[in-house]
């Protein structure tokens, strides 16, 4: 008898232990988590420090919706928090005058242990990357050492007909569970921006120690504010439609229906 009433409570502690980790989120604002991706999401921009006009999407992912990607780019997916909210697979679309659906975009999956996990073409345990028509890598993001990843665009373009090889990188390290730090240099003898994560709140810093971008959840908004503007992504499920605010303004909205 004992011993089936230990086994009872072994299996009821072993679904306890199971319902927290699914219970886990990596954007709860508490914790980063990486990981890799090939994602080519609308995003906010948080730092942009590119010289080229190219966007391409070797992410690394490090949770509460905040990316790095080539070329020298830091971004939030809002398409992420919409997915958070829904907790379903999704489409967006547009409609005609009479109503009629004109335009509508792919599926965007849901997955409740990482939304990344549906982008993953082009991906490594150690590295995303993306490629040329002749196979050539163009841009990646990777692991070089414990913690600290290198983050490069190979080639820009310059005209119509003239493709310039290029080596523009830069290196983000995560210090901690609650902090990365961003440098054009390995060793990270200069420090460009700090990410962290405090009291709920993504706080961005330069190298002034100046915040320059904010970023927070608060029930079906996500919320980003830099030293002149707030900007809030929402999700209204009564209409069945994502609204963008510019300081309290609605400038967008897009209807969406669940698969």
């Amino acid at each position: 008898m004992k011993k089936k009433f230990f086994l009872i409570l072994q299996f009821l502690l072993f679904s306890v232990i199971l319902t927290a980790e699914n219970a886990d989120t990596y954007n709860n604002f508490e914790k980063f988590n990486v990981r890799f991706s090939n994602a080519n999401l609308p995003f906010q921009i948080v730092v942009n420090e590119s010289k080229g006009k190219e966007y391409y999407p070797a992410e690394l992912n490090v949770g509460n919706y905040l990316f790095f990607s080539p070329t020298r780019l830091a971004g939030l997916n809002y398409y992420e928090f919409f997915s958070d909210v829904l907790k379903k697979d999704f489409k967006t679309y547009t409609t005609n005058k009479k109503g009629k659906i004109k335009n509508e975009s792919k599926v965007y999956r849901y997955n409740k242990s990482d939304f990344y996990a549906n982008y993953k073409d082009m991906v490594k345990s150690d590295r995303s990357e993306i490629k040329d028509f002749l196979g050539i890598v163009s841009a990646d993001t990777k692991l070089i050492s414990p913690n600290t990843y290198k983050i490069t665009n190979y080639v820009t373009d310059r005209g119509f007909l003239i493709t310039i090889p290029m080596n523009m990188a830069f290196y983000v390290k995560q210090v901690n569970d609650s902090k990365f730090i961003w440098s054009l240099n390995n060793n990270f003898d200069k420090i460009d921006y700090t990410f962290t994560l405090e009291n709920k709140k993504l706080i961005v810093r330069n190298d002034k120690e100046q915040i320059v971008f904010t970023a927070y959840r608060n029930e079906n908004s996500l919320f980003f504010e830099t030293a002149k503007d707030k900007f809030e992504y929402k999700v209204n499920e009564e209409d069945s439609q994502f609204e963008s605010y510019k300081n309290g303004k609605l400038f967008e909205s897009l209807k969406y229906k669940t698969e």
